[in-house]
């Protein structure tokens, strides 16, 4: 009996590729992004500024900031979001 092949031509990826994106300017308080974020129905923004991407925020983000303790109503998007992505982009 051979093993299924699950080779990547066999697997619908349309599913998993976001088609609604959402982006955002580095000065928005977090809490409106996770608030547009759940109205797009998205799960993660783009933070732009003067047309260049700056930063992403995901949903592990929301998950990591609530286990810290962090008050989502407070901070900018610009101060919790990702912006270095291991060497890609510096």
């Amino acid at each position: 009996m051979q093993p299924p092949d699950l080779s990547i031509h066999f697997l619908d990826l349309e599913p998993a590729i976001e088609r609604c994106i959402l982006t955002v300017t580095p000065d928005l308080v977090l809490l409106a992004v996770i608030e547009r974020m759940s109205q797009t129905r998205t799960s993660c923004a783009f933070v732009v500024e003067a047309k260049q991407l700056v930063g992403i925020f995901t949903e592990w983000d929301i998950v990591r900031l609530t286990a810290a303790g962090v008050n989502l109503s407070e901070p900018a998007i610009a101060e919790v979001m990702t912006s270095k992505w291991r060497g890609i982009c510096e």
